[in-house]
């Protein structure tokens, strides 16, 4: 029988793992792995900008390549030698012979020189970031040397008016440098820099003086500075020119100042020194200030009326602020609210004896109590057609909660009272589609409670059968009876439900309630579609109130602001006829005009004060007691002159909480009688 054995590899994998060691300037290691059985293999390799490659059989998986070019970047690949001829290939691999020459630094330079500095630069040949740079004073006897890793340097702390030699070599390996090369310069002498001279000051005030010296032509800028003559340290200024209006001195006090001439970062003369002594203010300072009647948010001020005054300018802040926020007073007396509890304040205050004098201002300090914290960010949720989920942000040193609901139509003595040991309570038993005011207060002891914090929620009304659809215009208004309730739905956005009833001789004015769980507004018309009276405001309770004493027919729109619909929930409205006169809450859209600020009124900034302004969370609002005349109710209105929320002012002052309110412009309007005041006021969060 015929018999043969196979000495190579059927199938040819490639080689792995090629790798390039002990490379030097003419030989280089080169080593793989091969496949399991198989020895024989195939090298090639090349400079890489040679066009052939030299080949090399190898019986094993390394080689030591020799004769190769110094200084060079070679190309190498291994190929498996198998039994059918095909031959595995490895990745290539790349390399670098070593050079036996290092080329010394080239094109020497010095920049940036100045007294006690200078920049050196060079040019390397090659790859090389490594050098060995020295330097010294020419007359020297050492060096100063060290490596450097870039082709620039930055030498500091040297002597002005000085000889200097530097050199810097090349280092290409760790056993191979090049020779020095070396270069000098010289920095720059200091020049002297001249103290002004011709201190002069002009225009000396109460508080104020002009100071000014003759000009130095090498000086940059000029440090002046000034203290009470009694003072300790002065308080400097940079001044660019050789004149300068220095404020804020004290009346009849004297004053050291001083001035230097700048004529270089480093370099700056002597102080050449002046006095002055501003002027006694005629208009005297408030006395006997008294901060009293302190709680956690409240304090009241008074101090001794001086005569002749024409108001005082009162101003306060926390003791860690910068900015102090001020009030315009004609009384010596006023009460602030909205302040932080457990909190020390600054407050001063300067008697204003004309439009362009005050007095200096006298000081004093308060702490407020510490308080009880209102629960804050209110969440509603699980909001059924009898049931919702009342929660909100715990408050440290709290020992309970007391949670308050009621129907925002009934009184408001009427509020279900709550006592609640843990940070949200599950409201049941309540009505299918009603508005319901809810509000949480902490009680941090049995004697110290915090303010309300309020909210609004409705309950769901379950699947709205609608039976008036298709209503959507005038044409195809349906008619209902006044005294009856009745129910629809806005199912899709820009939907309009238009309904027509009648009043009669006996009773011709006419009240419109609606309740919804979104933003819905009324538009009533005449008989001819003739508008007459919206009510539009941001509430889920609208009322539109409208006497008259024409008797016919009317037509009511309901649609929902900004796109607002529901097919799930429904709205309700009753028409509502009466021979007396009809009024209470109306959410009217009427339009401010176009100057928002206040028309003359006896309301104004000297007995209304309205803080803060931008307000982020709590708006203050605070009467004069001495302006009493009337009940006081305070507005606060969005951009389109919407009602967004209402209050009357109780003891003097009023707080509205805006933390929930979106951002931006709004009109708070205050009427007192016949007086009306509107401001502008800012929101922001």
């Amino acid at each position: 029988s015929n018999m043969f054995e196979t000495t190579g590899l059927l199938t040819c994998p490639a080689p792995i793992n090629l790798m390039v060691s002990n490379i030097n300037t003419n030989n280089a290691l080169v080593s793989w792995v091969g496949a399991s059985g198989n020895n024989e293999f195939i090298l090639k390799y090349k400079v890489d900008t040679a066009a052939v490659f030299t080949s090399i059989s190898i019986n094993g998986t390394s080689i030591n390549l020799i004769g190769l070019q110094e200084n060079s970047n070679y190309i190498v690949q291994v190929s498996a030698v198998c039994m059918n001829g095909i031959n595995g290939m490895s990745a290539w691999s790349n390399f670098r012979t070593l050079t036996s020459i290092c080329d010394a630094p080239t094109n020497l330079n010095v920049t940036n020189v100045t007294e006690t500095g200078a920049t050196l630069n060079w040019s390397s040949i090659g790859s090389s970031n490594n050098f060995i740079l020295s330097y010294k004073i020419d007359t020297a006897a050492n060096f100063t040397t060290f490596p450097v890793t870039s082709s620039s340097y930055n030498l500091v702390g040297l002597l002005s008016n000085s000889n200097y030699v530097w050199s810097v070599e090349n280092v290409c390996s760790p056993t191979l440098s090049s020779s020095s090369v070396s270069s000098n310069f010289t920095t720059l002498e200091t020049l002297m820099c001249i103290a002004p001279l011709n201190l002069t000051k002009t225009n000396v005030g109460t508080t104020s003086a002009t100071l000014s010296w003759d000009a130095y032509a090498s000086a940059a800028s000029y440090v002046l500075e000034y203290k009470i003559g009694t003072a300790s340290t002065f308080t400097a200024i940079n001044v660019p020119t050789n004149t300068y209006n220095i404020s804020g001195l004290l009346a009849s006090t004297n004053y050291i100042w001083r001035v230097s001439s700048m004529c270089s970062a480093t370099s700056m003369s002597v102080f050449s020194t002046s006095s002055l002594t501003s002027l006694a203010n005629l208009c005297l300072k408030p006395t006997n200030l008294s901060a009293f009647n302190i709680t956690s948010t409240k304090v009241s001020f008074s101090w001794t009326a001086v005569a002749n005054a024409s108001g005082y300018l009162l101003q306060y802040k926390t003791s860690t602020s910068t900015v102090y926020s001020t009030l315009n007073l004609s009384g010596n007396g006023v009460g602030l609210i909205g302040l932080q509890p457990g909190t020390i304040y600054t407050w001063r205050i300067a008697t204003k004896c004309s439009a362009t004098i005050n007095s200096d201002f006298e000081n004093g300090t308060f702490t407020t109590l510490i308080g009880c914290a209102a629960p804050s960010t209110i969440t509603k949720s699980n909001i059924t057609q009898n049931g919702a989920t009342i929660s909100w942000i715990p408050v440290a040193g709290v020992v309970s909660y007391v949670l308050e609901y009621k129907l925002q139509t009934a009184a408001a003595t009427s509020y279900t009272v709550i006592t609640v040991n843990g940070t949200t309570y599950n409201l049941t038993g309540l009505s299918a589609n009603k508005i319901y005011d809810c509000r949480v207060k902490s009680t941090c002891s049995s004697t110290s409670s915090s303010p309300y914090a309020a909210t609004t929620f409705t309950t769901l009304s379950g699947n709205c059968n609608d039976t008036f659809e298709s209503n959507n215009t005038q044409a195809t208004a349906k008619t209902i009876w006044p005294g009856s309730t009745n129910y629809a739905s806005i199912g899709v956005a820009n939907d309009n439900d238009f309904y027509k009833f009648s009043n009669n001789s006996s009773q011709k004015n006419i009240k419109i309630e609606m309740t919804s769980s979104l933003d819905y507004d009324m538009y009533l018309y005449d008989s001819k579609g003739k508008f007459l009276k919206a009510a539009s405001g941001s509430n889920l309770l609208e009322i539109l109130n409208y006497n008259t004493n024409t008797v016919g027919s009317f037509f009511l729109k309901i649609v929902g602001y900004n796109g607002a619909s529901s097919a799930i929930n429904c709205y309700s409205f009753k028409v509502t006829l009466s021979q007396n006169q009809v009024s209470g809450r109306i959410d009217s859209n009427n339009r401010l005009p176009q100057n928002i600020e206040s028309t003359p009124s006896k309301l104004n900034d000297r007995n209304v004060h309205i803080f803060p302004n931008p307000v982020n969370d709590e708006l203050n609002v605070v009467i004069d007691e001495s302006f009493n005349e009337g009940e006081t109710i305070v507005t606060l209105m969005d951009q389109t002159g919407r009602i967004v929320s209402k209050q009357n002012i109780i003891e003097h002052e009023a707080q509205f909480n805006v933390s929930d309110f979106a951002a931006g412009l709004y009109i708070i309007q205050i009427r007192k009688g016949n007086e009306v005041m509107n401001k502008k006021l800012i929101i922001e969060h």
